[in-house]
């Protein structure tokens, strides 16, 4: 029989485990490398922390897990965070108030979609720069995106550039009303730029749309030209200046990058550039500058960006047996009830020197002597420690069952080691 999970959660296994560990240590070692301190927030938020001054597309807050706390009679409404960034930054708000403030996380968010064989529970690792604006803390967290990946192995890493302040300022520039202003910027967002065309009146200005939406370039100059080709006048706005300098930086340090205004996938909070992250043309994460979130949520005026990266996708990037190449030894440990004590001291001191130790039990003891077909010995073990009723332990390699003999823990110990110092 088997008991159903919830559709879109899943398990992860003692192998998933380990790819996931090895993926977060690498993550959280260039974090600590970078500046940043790591940091834990709650599964639970107050659902008005999110739909306070839009911090969230409708769309979004559709798919989030919402329900009423009771608390006595006066039950407010929470939401499991659909989210990282929100609830960074209000620890940013409670916990800093201000100053430049450098975080990490690990952290699940939960997002319902109608396709069950999409995952509703989605592992991210994120990264929030807070109290720095400008382009060099944008270069900063691009690159600590990257490099993440690059430690993972991969070379293709590709970022793709937009801006969420220069498309507000283009739409503005074409005349549109606030209300197809908004409506359009979702669309991009949310990926959804087949219904623009439904939501734009003007012909002309739809036309002008179409260029900044279907041809990308990786220069500042690119950039420039593309605002001269819209016609509009937009050339010294600070949004054009703020892009096409991330461009030369992200040029000067060799990041791999393309602008592009068709990425999509951003929230309604980005206010400066936007980037996501490809390997191999597959979107492995992204971020954007947020600098209006946090006075919308009652903090200062504050610049900050942020980023995360889904973790199902870095986890795809180990592998298993490689990690498993570089264990520690694994040596199993029969008990045996006569001389229980020497064989956790064994155990024990084998664990303080740096092995795996496992606690077996007698029933699993080699004592009759046939290891070749002892179980215990073909169990993803290295080695086997059995101890016989006469008191002498015998050291099995469980790979080709060669025995060794000792009469005390002392010297089973000082076999193990001198067996893993020759190899």
């Amino acid at each position: 029989m088997e008991l159903n999970k919830c559709k879109g959660f899943n398990d992860l296994t003692g192998n998933d485990m380990t790819r996931f560990r090895c993926v977060e240590d690498i993550f959280r070692l260039c974090g600590e490398e970078w500046g940043y301190e790591e940091i834990r927030t709650p599964a639970l938020e107050y659902l008005h922390l999110f739909t306070q001054a839009g911090t969230l597309t409708p769309g979004m807050l559709r798919r989030a897990y919402s329900f009423l706390d009771w608390d006595g009679w006066t039950g407010s409404r929470v939401v499991m965070r659909p989210d990282s960034t929100i609830p960074a930054v209000r620890h940013y708000i409670n916990e800093y108030s201000e100053g430049v403030a450098r975080f990490i996380y690990s952290t699940p968010i939960y997002v319902f979609d109608v396709n069950e064989n999409k995952n509703r529970e989605r592992l991210q690792f994120g990264a929030e720069l807070i109290g720095k604006g400008g382009v060099v803390a944008d270069s900063e967290l691009i690159n600590m995106a990257a490099d993440v990946l690059q430690r993972l192995g991969r070379e293709d890493v590709q970022i793709k550039l937009s801006h969420a302040g220069l498309i507000r300022r283009s739409l503005e520039e074409m005349g549109l009303s606030p209300k197809e202003r908004e409506d359009v910027f979702n669309a991009i967002l949310n990926d959804k730029k087949d219904i623009i065309q439904t939501i734009i009146n003007d012909g002309q200005a739809y036309k002008k749309l179409q260029t900044l939406l279907s041809v990308g370039g990786s220069s500042s100059a690119y950039v420039k030209n593309l605002v001269a080709a819209l016609g509009q006048d937009l050339g010294n706005a600070d949004e054009v200046k703020d892009l096409a300098n991330l461009c030369d930086i992200l040029s000067a340090i060799g990041v791999n990058y393309e602008v592009d205004f068709t990425i999509g996938k951003g929230f309604e909070y980005y206010t400066g550039m936007m980037f996501r992250v490809y390997v191999a043309g597959q979107n492995v994460g992204g971020g954007g500058r947020y600098d209006k979130l946090i006075p919308t949520l009652g903090g200062d005026n504050t610049p900050a960006a942020g980023f995360a990266l889904y973790v199902d996708y870095l986890m795809g990037y180990v592998d298993s047996e490689e990690i498993a190449a570089t264990a520690a030894p694994t040596v199993l440990v029969n008990v045996n009830a006569l001389a229980a004590k020497d064989c956790f001291d064994i155990a024990a001191q084998l664990r303080e020197d740096g092995f795996n130790a496992v606690i077996g039990d007698e029933d699993e003891c080699c004592t009759a002597g046939d290891y070749e077909c002892c179980c215990s010995c073909r169990s993803g073990y290295d080695h086997c420690v059995c101890c016989g009723d006469d008191g002498v332990f015998t050291i099995v390699d469980s790979g080709s069952l060669e025995q060794t003999t000792a009469v005390c823990v002392e010297e089973v110990i000082e076999i193990l080691a001198g067996k893993y110092e020759q190899s």
